[in-house]
């Protein structure tokens, strides 16, 4: 329905307008609609929004930045403590990074926390497709690699051999 403008009349005492009770039958149809389409956007449209990259409470809403997403990526200098941080640029050579060379490389990382120190952490070097991951119950798993069609090649007896 379009809006219902409601005649207010002339001034000063309103003479000529909607009586009484046709403005209050237009308010209440032009609420009874807006009640209406609030009740169909679901439960994120009238959530609490997470106010940090800290703020685990349960219900909230994911707010733009927070946990790395739709933002820039933080430098994580630990991975072995990296339990609150939820994307990064890497450095190869941090604490807990694969590989330990102290090379600057470009990769993106996500780590995902179920509480406490449990969760997992995934790394994507950028521009050749590794991934890696680990995950973690009160202390983290080795890094292993993953494999996927391009990292490996399939031989002539079928098996992959990675390259």
């Amino acid at each position: 329905m379009a809006r219902q403008e409601i005649n207010l009349g002339a001034l000063p005492n309103g003479a000529g307008g909607d009586t009484t009770r046709s403005a209050n039958t237009k308010i209440n149809d032009m609420t009874q609609e807006l009640y209406a389409v609030a009740a169909g956007l679901g439960t994120a449209a009238g959530a609490t929004l997470t106010v940090g990259n800290t703020d685990t409470t349960p219900g909230r809403a994911l707010k733009t930045g927070d946990f790395g997403v739709g933002a820039d990526s933080v430098l994580i200098t630990d991975w072995n403590d990296a339990y609150d941080n939820f994307g990064g640029a890497f450095i190869a050579g941090n604490a807990g990074y694969p590989g330990g060379t102290g090379e600057s490389i470009n990769a993106t990382g996500i780590n995902l926390r179920r509480g406490g120190r449990v969760g997992a952490q995934l790394i994507v070097y950028n521009g050749d497709n590794q991934l890696l991951f680990r995950s973690s119950y009160n202390g983290f798993l080795p890094w292993v690699r993953v494999y996927h069609t391009g990292n490996t090649i399939r031989m002539a007896d079928n098996t992959l051999r990675a390259i």
